[in-house]
């Protein structure tokens, strides 16, 4: 069997993480899919801390999630 695992080159957590997203956003691009949940609302904060950037985004919610 073959297969191909792809996952993300940067991961970064902890208390506060949240907070740098505008900056790292910015190196970036301009625009960012935000893909939530059933509860899309949860993702309010870092929707205001992507415009604070100065990065547009979209939210795409998943039902059943």
């Amino acid at each position: 069997m073959n297969f191909e695992f792809a996952t993300a080159a940067r991961i970064i957590f902890g208390a506060g993480a949240l907070r740098g997203i505008g900056e790292i956003a910015a190196g970036l691009g301009r625009r960012a899919l935000i893909v939530t949940g059933s509860h899309p609302a949860r993702a309010n904060k870092l929707a205001g801390l992507l415009s604070a950037a100065g990065i547009e985004s979209e939210r795409f919610a998943v039902s059943g999630e």
